[in-house]
């Protein structure tokens, strides 16, 4: 039970459990890709699995990103082990240059999956449509998100609803296809999926080798931290139908990214939790069904919305920022998904009955091959293996 994992790893945290789920999800991924290199009857071309990671970041050119190139080492290095190729692409900072690379990466023969490690556009900067351009956009010279409002606006990301593009980055996500697109994260399926069948995050990650074909693709960092709750939070409730297993609990995250945030809050809600985003701007409950409304921030601050959850996800990216221990209430699940810690590790561990994970990162590289591996069975395996 969950309760007997808690106890089992309280002495270390939550680092023994996050190898704990890493190993089980990597086990069912090495038994898929061994099968596939055994099969008698698979062409040379598809007895490996393979991902291509596309990025800004080159230090040779002055552009290094600390935390892609950490991140790119450890998909290389899990890949590696378990019998998966992965490369990766390293383009010039420009729009059109990292749209053709997508293109590429998604339509060359052999390629099964594809990951752009965002952020690739550190600034938020405003798109501004130009028939003129290839690819229907430019860059709008000196004008930031955040910065005096402006009619320009990118290209339409839904004419019906009015929605339009902010920043390249949001761009870049929806061009990548459904059949390569190991977060899940572009619009089409996104929308159509992922948010509809939130409640599903229980049985993924589970077992490369069953039927793939109704699983639906996660962001690896949200379904991995749903992963830890779902193994060490003592209110969940595994024997309950699936949609209610966290009924009962209230939990906070802070941090709203497509990424990690925004599925997280969906992923958690759909399975009975009360769930309080948050970011810089504002905060908003979820419910579940896909219900979210607006909190007045006067009267649900932040340090309230902490104070009544017994689950907390930091995932702030900045190491100015630190959550006061003294708002968690006693027995909380605390999960520090930044790279730098959100909390003082050290104070909190004084916190009675409180169970910490500094990182989630393995359980993320793990689940970003499961992703993959249900792409490469669903849209690119020839034959059953």
């Amino acid at each position: 039970t969950s309760g007997d994992v808690t106890a089992a790893h309280e002495e270390n945290g939550g680092n023994d459990l996050v190898m704990d789920i890493a190993d089980q999800v990597r086990e069912s991924v090495r038994a898929y890709t061994g099968a596939l290199s055994d099969a008698r009857y698979t062409p040379p071309h598809q007895r490996k699995i393979r991902l291509v990671g596309i990025t800004t970041s080159d230090e040779n050119k002055g552009r290094f990103d600390p935390h892609a190139e950490k991140y790119s080492e450890q998909i290389a290095l899990t890949c590696t082990e378990d019998g998966i190729s992965y490369e990766l692409w390293r383009v010039p900072e420009d729009p059109h240059e990292i749209e053709s690379a997508i293109s590429r990466a998604s339509t060359t023969e052999g390629v099964h999956g594809v990951l752009v490690l965002y952020p690739i556009f550190q600034r938020k900067e405003l798109l501004q449509l130009d028939s003129s351009a290839q690819f229907g956009f430019r860059r709008k010279q000196n004008n930031t998100i955040g910065a005096e409002k402006c009619q320009d606006r990118g290209p339409y990301k839904n004419r019906l609803t009015g929605v339009y593009y902010k920043t390249y980055d949001d761009y870049f996500r929806d061009i990548i296809p459904p059949t390569v697109d190991v977060e899940g994260l572009c619009q089409n399926y996104n929308a159509r999926w992922m948010f509809r069948k939130a409640k599903w995050y229980v049985d993924s990650g589970r077992d490369c080798n069953s039927n793939e074909n109704e699983a639906v693709i996660f962001p690896c960092t949200a379904l991995a931290v749903a992963r830890v709750i779902e193994s060490c939070h003592w209110l969940y409730n595994q024997d309950a139908p699936i949609g209610r297993r966290l009924e009962g609990s209230v939990v906070t995250i802070i941090n709203r990214s497509e990424i990690l945030g925004r599925p997280l809050a969906a992923m958690l809600a759909n399975d009975g939790a009360t769930v309080y985003s948050i970011d810089i701007d504002s905060v908003l409950l979820f419910r579940a069904g896909g219900k979210m409304r607006r909190c007045n921030k006067l009267e649900m601050t932040i340090e309230k919305c902490v104070r009544e959850s017994s689950v907390v996800v930091t995932g702030v990216p900045s190491n100015m920022f630190k959550l006061p221990v003294e708002w968690i209430q006693n027995g909380s699940t605390v999960i520090n998904v930044a790279s730098e810690l959100n909390v003082d590790e050290e104070a909190l561990r004084q916190v009675p009955g409180i169970f910490f994970v500094p990182h989630v990162g393995k359980v993320t590289v793990a689940l970003l091959e499961h992703n993959l591996v249900s792409l490469h069975r669903r849209y690119h395996a020839i034959s059953q293996v």
